[in-house]
């Protein structure tokens, strides 16, 4: 932790908030959760693969494992980097397919007309 840059330290742990608030609306089956779980997911897999996987480009936003100065990158910093970004990506999923309808509640009930025989 002390090779990452401020800025990422500051990110990571408001990041880790709104992970906080979307996994508690997803459990207490808020009408907006589906969207959090979109925008956090897709969200923090993106600026994941920004702040550890590209090339420093403005190194005070970027604790890059790819280049330099590359301070105590081990395995398991790939392995964290690898499975943060899958379960953001996998998170999102899961808010899209819950948005859209599926099974029996989707199906839409057609009710006969008045005065129309069949």
């Amino acid at each position: 932790m002390s090779a990452s840059p401020h800025a990422i330290m500051v990110g990571g742990m408001i990041q880790g908030v709104f992970v906080v608030v979307a996994i508690a609306m997803a459990i207490t089956g808020r009408r907006r959760a589906p969207e959090a779980a979109i925008a956090v997911g897709f969200g923090s897999a993106v600026l994941f693969i920004y702040a550890h996987l590209l090339p420093s480009y403005f190194p005070a936003y970027q604790d890059s494992f790819v280049s330099g100065p590359r301070i105590n990158v081990t395995w398991f910093s790939w392995i964290s980097a690898v499975a943060e970004i899958g379960t953001g990506i996998v998170f999102a999923i899961a808010g899209y397919r819950a948005r859209r309808p599926s099974g029996v509640n989707s199906v839409v009930q057609l009710r006969p007309q008045q005065g129309v025989s069949r």
